[in-house]
């Protein structure tokens, strides 16, 4: 869902990073620029030095699946790293990006003089593969309004007590995310609004009932 996937290079010590990006080429995206096209043939994968990119799916008419939102500190791309296909999926920054560009060529060179890295990048590898699991389970066996619900609880954070997502995602891109209509997606809010699982203030959506208090419908 909307939440960060685990990435292959999240497994690493920070030492091991600071070898890995010590020769990594810097570069800077505007909101609503494509950083990599699904379909590309290219090399690199990139660490977010500040703003927030989303990973997506599109079809022939437009139609968005997102597949995550990533932010500082967080990583894409990875899979060209370790073999030559075609990119999986799209790239979009969503604010204006920075980050920092890491070549095949680099990786390759870090772990052939550093071999203990290999065995985190497959622990990073399997935390991604079960992610997966995790979003196709959701799609295939869970309705859209259990869909929404669980979006809700990763964007939210604690304040003061309180669940908070800060920052309302728009209709369609929660749409784009939970696949399902926009038009569903307004009825469904009105429906937790009026059930008394959420409040709407503005941009901000307050999460009034635990999880478990939630009924799947």
């Amino acid at each position: 869902m909307i939440n960060s996937m685990q990435s292959i290079l999240g497994s690493l010590k920070k030492s091991e990073l600071d070898i890995l990006f010590c020769n990594g080429q810097q570069e800077s995206y505007e909101k609503n620029t494509i950083i990599i096209d699904e379909g590309d043939h290219s090399n690199s994968a990139y660490i977010i030095n500040s703003g927030r990119v989303k990973v997506f799916l599109s079809d022939e008419q437009g139609k968005e699946i997102v597949l995550s939102e990533l932010k500082a500190g967080e990583y894409f791309g990875e899979m060209a790293l370790i073999d030559k296909n075609e990119r999986s999926a799209g790239v979009m920054a969503m604010e204006c990006t920075k980050l920092t560009v890491i070549s095949q060529k680099n990786f390759r060179e870090c772990l052939q003089s550093n071999p203990d890295i290999s065995e985190r990048i497959m622990l990073g590898l399997v935390a991604n593969l079960r992610e997966a699991n995790k979003k196709i389970s959701s799609l295939v066996f869970m309705d859209a309004y259990g869909r929404v619900r669980n979006m809700l609880l990763e964007l939210a954070e604690d304040q003061d007590g309180l669940l908070v997502v800060d920052e309302k995602p728009t209709h369609q891109h929660m749409a784009n995310v939970v696949g399902a209509s926009r038009e569903m997606i307004t009825r469904i809010l009105k429906n937790m609004v009026a059930d008394g699982h959420i409040s709407i203030e503005g941009k901000r959506i307050l999460i009034k009932q635990k999880a478990a208090l939630w009924p799947t419908k």
